[in-house]
């Protein structure tokens, strides 16, 4: 029974191995997949949000600039029909539209870098997140590995334990043997 015992939790020890291989090649396919889903995720609500922010960034600056040059054109109009004036308007007005495009590529530039910090946030952010789960996984495979090693070291002490027990049979055998021999010699003594 001892050595089916020890069988036994060899078996189990062997198993355990194979299902915390297996179980930590799952978990590394599901973190890869769930990565990757993520990442994909994340690039389309982020273009989603940065294509509806443009949107509306045009439209308000379009309404904005429609509405300066309605009024440009207003104040030029006041002033051809003054006359003289007519020349400094233009040149108002001229100003006003480079100044505004100044402004435009000032903006711009502004955005182009808060996307970059974004990028680089996101980034860093899953390189973390990476490196949590791998942290996870290594100790996952510690305690399977620990958990082996403890079903070996009970599969080698259930060996011991067999063979002590059959030196123990051995000895008992031997002893019974003597004890055989013993009873002879006395009862032939006795016979004589």
């Amino acid at each position: 029974r001892v050595a089916e015992k020890a069988k036994e939790a060899e078996r189990v020890a062997e198993k355990a191995k194979k299902e915390a291989a297996l179980g930590r090649m799952k978990a590394e396919e599901e973190a890869a997949a769930a990565a990757v889903a993520k990442t994909k995720m994340e690039k389309a609500k982020k273009a989603e949000d940065e294509a509806e922010k443009a949107r509306e960034e045009k439209v308000a600056m379009a309404e904005a600039a429609a509405k300066e040059v309605a009024r440009k054109a207003a104040l030029a109009q006041e002033k051809a029909e003054e006359g003289a004036a007519a020349a400094l308007a233009q040149k108002k007005a001229e100003e006003a539209a480079a100044l505004a495009r100044e402004k435009a590529e000032e903006v711009a530039a502004l955005q182009k870098k808060a996307q970059e910090k974004e990028k680089a946030d996101l980034a860093q952010k899953t390189a973390a997140m990476a490196l949590k789960k791998a942290e996870e996984e290594a100790a996952a495979l510690v305690e399977a590995a620990a958990a082996a090693k403890e079903a070996a070291e009970k599969a080698d002490r259930a060996k011991k334990a067999e063979a002590e027990a059959e030196k123990v049979r051995e000895e008992k055998a031997a002893l019974a043997q003597a004890e055989a021999a013993a009873r002879a010699v006395l009862a032939r003594a006795l016979e004589a």
